[in-house]
């Protein structure tokens, strides 16, 4: 089962609704979690099961989208952890970005 998040900063940036993981009939091959494009930005939802597809990319497990010092609680999908807090917002390029789980899905 995957988690529904969402993206949020101070700055006012926000995206939709994130689908992170995969369901039931798709979890073997597909792993989905928050990415951006070098200067880019958006922020899109990329099979981290096939990262080497996506050099241009870097995912939201990366430290460099991560505050140095990130403690916050972390979000987990197929042993992947995002933090919930102080990561990389592509519009104001402060570590203050959020992501929300809102749901589940399947």
């Amino acid at each position: 089962m995957g988690t529904i998040i969402k993206a949020e900063c101070h700055c006012g940036f926000k995206t939709n609704e994130l689908y992170l993981g995969a369901g039931m009939q798709n979890f073997m091959d597909i792993s989905n979690i928050p990415a951006l494009k070098k200067n880019a930005s958006n922020i899109k939802m990329l099979n981290y099961k096939e990262k080497q597809k996506y050099p241009d990319y870097l995912f939201y497990n990366d430290p460099e989208l991560t505050g140095l010092s990130n403690s916050s609680v972390s979000i987990e999908w197929d042993g992947i952890a995002i933090f919930e807090q102080y990561n990389f917002c592509p519009q104001c390029k402060k570590y203050s970005l959020s992501f929300i789980p809102i749901g589940l899905f399947d």
